[in-house]
């Protein structure tokens, strides 16, 4: 007798950029500078991560400033990953209509390949979010640069996964 045991899943996208924030978000979309954010990004407690149909779209500590930004994308979920000291874990769902998103920021627009269409958990990893605010609230004349980093994996999945 044979046991089958599951495949585990591939890693099939995986880069790294430096990214420049505008105005405090950065997303993935279908289509890119839409600027159909989510209402929910702007109340008075901004999340990290907010969805709407065909992106994704992330929060970060300083409205300008260059983060680091690394991608993902798996073909199943992946393995557990530690968010380490200080890290910050936020997962959402998202569903989206083509096969590709468009990782957009102020100064660059990267296509990021997905397996499919369709429904994606996107989970992503922040460091350095709390001590970017800290930063910018306090006006310091220096642009925030190189103090938040984040880790976004996508996976496909079910319409409504179950936990």
């Amino acid at each position: 007798m044979t046991i089958e045991r599951p495949r585990p899943a591939r890693l099939h996208v995986s880069h790294d950029v430096a990214l420049t924030v505008d105005a405090g978000t950065f997303s993935f979309e279908v289509t890119p500078g839409a600027f159909d954010y989510p209402d929910v990004l702007f109340g008075d407690s901004q999340p990290v991560a907010a969805t709407n149909q065909d992106g994704v779209y992330f929060t970060t500590g300083a409205t300008y400033q260059v983060i680091r930004c690394q991608y993902e994308v798996w073909d199943g979920p992946p393995e557990t990953c530690s968010t380490g000291e200080g890290g910050q874990l936020v997962v959402v769902q998202a569903e989206f209509s083509k096969n590709q998103v468009i990782l957009w920021g102020s100064d660059k627009e990267s296509t990021v390949p997905l397996p499919t269409a369709g429904h994606y958990t996107v989970e992503a990893i922040v460091h350095g979010r709390a001590a970017s605010l800290e930063i910018y609230a306090i006006g310091l004349a220096r642009p925030v640069s190189g103090t938040e980093s984040w880790l976004i994996r996508f996976w496909p999945s079910s319409p409504d996964p179950v936990d």
